[in-house]
């Protein structure tokens, strides 16, 4: 069974006894687009040394700043999995790899990946201007879909 925990805005830690992922993860203290954005509840006392040990993955829906949060993915070894959608531009791929991560993941809507026991898929939302994506996990018996902002047809 999965334990779900909302880390505020849209973050959220998805686990079990054998996966543990992290979902747009947002705490920077500068807030987002120009400082205008914060997280609202403050979030930082969730940023602990257990919430980012033993990751499976962590997955970035799309590119905004209070999604993509550099100064959180800062704090990770470079090795931890980044789970990505393949969307038709490379902005967000480019985005993490110039962090320095060496283990992206990139899904397109016809692909899954296991990951202890669990069936990941995407959906794509790849407009012109707007780019977002969804994640759905699986273990065979329960299912957590996460839509964050995206808004699939």
């Amino acid at each position: 069974m999965f334990k779900l925990k909302h880390l505020g805005h849209a973050g959220w830690l998805i686990q079990n006894e054998n996966f543990k992922a992290l979902c747009d993860p947002w705490f920077n203290p500068s807030g987002a687009f120009f400082s205008a954005w914060f997280p609202f509840p403050d979030n930082s006392e969730l940023l602990t040394v257990d919430l980012i040990r033993d990751l499976d993955l962590v997955y970035i829906s799309h590119s905004h700043q209070d999604h993509f949060d550099p100064w959180f993915l800062d704090k990770l070894d470079k090795y931890t999995t980044i789970l990505i959608p393949k969307f038709s531009d490379r902005l967000l791929f480019r985005e993490i790899k110039n962090l320095g991560f060496k283990n992206i993941v990139q899904l397109s809507e016809s692909e899954s990946i296991y990951v202890n026991g669990i069936s990941i898929k995407v959906i794509i939302e790849d407009k012109m201007i707007e780019k977002d994506s969804g994640i759905l996990f699986d273990d065979g018996v329960n299912t957590v879909l996460n839509l964050n902002d995206c808004h699939p047809e």
